[in-house]
């Protein structure tokens, strides 16, 4: 007998997406996943947000993170300046960005394309999480350190 442990610790097990469903007679199909599917996470007090979407057939994979509020100058210069400095000089990771939002959030976020359906496994997406996180790290240790020098 097949142990759900071992299934699931099988590299190949696909993640299941799709939904069973009944309808009005009774018959069970399967749903179709309703993209964007969201989910989220913390890794070193951070709060991250990810998103899983479809765009002509294309699977893509979002992680953003809020690195906090970004002082206007008349709040507290010092801190505006480390900021500033931050986003102006530091490359943002490949296929990332790093931005102010209207509320002077600033938002790091990072888009990577995912294997299609046939290939979208729970190993393959756990480690396209992680390396995605992992590369986020520099700027949060940058982050960081403005923060604790507030």
């Amino acid at each position: 007998m097949l142990r759900a442990i071992d299934v699931i610790g099988e590299p190949k097990t696909p993640i299941e997406l799709n939904s069973l469903e009944v309808d009005n007679t009774g018959a069970v199909f399967q749903r179709a996943p309703k993209y964007p599917l969201s989910f989220h996470f913390t890794w070193r007090d951070c709060n991250f947000e990810g998103l899983v979407d479809q765009v002509n057939g294309q699977m893509t994979l979002e992680l953003s993170l809020n690195l906090g509020d970004v002082p206007f100058s008349a709040e507290d210069a010092a801190k505006r300046s480390k900021w500033t400095a931050i986003i102006c000089n530091t490359e943002t990771p490949e296929s990332g960005n790093l931005r102010i939002t209207r509320d002077s959030s600033a938002v790091l976020s990072k888009t990577v394309n995912l294997p299609d359906m046939n290939g979208f496994t729970a190993d393959g997406f756990v480690t396209n999480t992680a390396l995605m996180v992992l590369s986020l790290a520099p700027y949060l240790d940058l982050i960081a350190q403005i923060n604790d020098a507030a």
